[in-house]
């Protein structure tokens, strides 16, 4: 028998209830329990949905994108080294589960798909990459405009890693008007020796890439907050 603390007298729901759904009113103490508590569970999962907007705004966009959704709601605190201003949370998929060609075929920006001025598949990631999808904390970068990438690295505090070019597409995927201010410098992966980046030049998105030690000040490094 699943034990549990709670009794019918503390139940979210009565008898009448049990027969809606389609049971008898001669359900045993176990049915009882065990109904208690997915109940329990789906008024949880929906108190966790409903006080966060961001969590609220990356299910959604996910279902719209028949994209999977995630069953572990947990979220990371924010890292105190994100600035609020800057801050966005996503939800991270494996290549494993959403390949970097369908990721970028994902992602609108302004009505209009990405263009590869430096192709996708020439890309190479130089921090580690998740191996199971994760919610993850992301500094858009605006608080590093006109800083080259270089120095953007330099930088980091522990905890914190460059932005990969999948990190950069996750990021436009839920939030695409970021484009609309600024181009975002991709310090976690590389195009030879170059440092790709995402732009929005004319309201229509492209992947590019350009030397480390450009500095523009329309461009912020994005990065992640991995631990705190």
């Amino acid at each position: 028998m699943i034990e549990s603390s709670r009794t019918p007298d503390d139940a979210l729901f009565t008898v009448d209830d049990f027969v809606e759904l389609g049971h008898s009113k001669g359900v045993t103490k176990q049915d009882w329990l065990q109904a208690v508590d997915r109940k329990y569970e789906e008024v949880s999962v929906a108190q966790i949905i409903h006080s966060n907007p961001h969590l609220q705004h990356i299910l959604k966009k996910l279902q719209e994108l028949n994209l999977p959704v995630p069953t572990n709601l947990t979220v990371p605190v924010k890292p105190d080294f994100i600035p609020e201003k800057c801050a966005h949370l996503i939800y991270e998929f494996p290549r494993s589960v959403v390949s970097d060609e369908k990721l970028l075929d994902a992602v609108v920006v302004n009505g209009h798909k990405i263009k590869e001025y430096a192709k996708l598949k020439d890309m190479r990631d130089i921090v580690d990459t998740p191996k199971q999808a994760r919610f993850v904390w992301v500094n858009d970068g605006r608080n590093r405009l006109d800083v080259s990438p270089l120095n953007a690295e330099k930088s980091f505090v522990q905890g914190e890693i460059g932005g990969t070019v999948r990190a950069g597409l996750h990021l436009l995927l839920y939030y695409p008007e970021i484009l609309n201010h600024h181009l975002l410098d991709l310090p976690g992966s590389r195009y030879d020796v170059d440092i790709p980046y995402l732009s929005g030049w004319d309201g229509r998105p492209r992947l590019d890439a350009y030397s480390a030690d450009d500095a523009v000040p329309e461009g912020g490094s994005v990065s992640l907050g991995v631990s705190q």
